[in-house]
């Protein structure tokens, strides 16, 4: 009995399962193709694209949003930018931006000189943005473009910003280049800038960098 069962056993490890195994091999039974993990830079992107739409349907965009939207649209022409900053960063002592998710890019646009600390060492990630001050954030990130200085510009009548006005240039900046429009020639400059607003600006300098 003993030996019935022994030869029983060895039947079906040597003769029936090889046949098993190699039977659902053909057959695609059983897959054999591993599971890949995905890279960084795919984990990074979409992150990104999370927060980019995040962004898009938000009606007041925060500073730590515009810093996060800029390094977004113009991160692989950030090489035909001069950065304030040469040699030691201006960043390193930035209190109130640790451990937030746009972190780095905050500190790519404080470097490049397009955002700026406060007096008091703090970014205040978390202020709201409103157009005028949107409107001088993308006047120098054109300003430290020399082959966009002499972009052509469409005179514009902007009725509330008289020539007078220290915002006028960068509004008149924004408004002949169709980065922000003005609503029945009026610019407004006090109201919060939405989500929708930034990245279509973005996408319209990224273009006119492409040109």
């Amino acid at each position: 009995m003993l030996l019935i069962k022994k030869f029983f056993l060895g039947f079906l490890k040597y003769f029936i399962l090889p046949i098993f195994l190699v039977y659902i091999s053909l057959t695609g039974c059983i897959t054999t193709k591993r599971y890949k993990l995905p890279k960084q830079s795919e984990i990074i992107s979409k992150k990104e694209k999370e927060n980019i739409f995040e962004i898009l349907s938000s009606q007041e965009v925060k500073r730590k949003d515009i810093a996060f939207v800029l390094i977004y649209y113009l991160r692989d022409f950030l090489p035909f930018f001069e950065p304030v900053s040469k040699g030691r960063p201006v960043n390193d002592n930035i209190s109130d931006i640790t451990g937030l998710k746009e972190e780095e890019y905050i500190k790519k646009a404080v470097n490049m000189g397009w955002m700026r600390i406060m007096p008091d060492g703090k970014f205040y990630p978390y202020d709201k943005v409103k157009r005028f001050q949107f409107a001088i954030i993308l006047y120098r990130v054109f300003g430290s473009l020399v082959f966009l200085q002499n972009s052509g510009q469409e005179n514009v009548d902007i009725k509330d910003v008289h020539p007078s006005d220290y915002i006028y240039n960068p509004v008149f900046f924004v408004v002949s280049h169709k980065l922000l429009p003005l609503v029945n020639g009026y610019f407004y400059r006090n109201k919060t800038v939405t989500g929708y607003e930034v990245c279509l600006a973005l996408s319209k300098l990224r273009k006119m960098l492409k040109k």
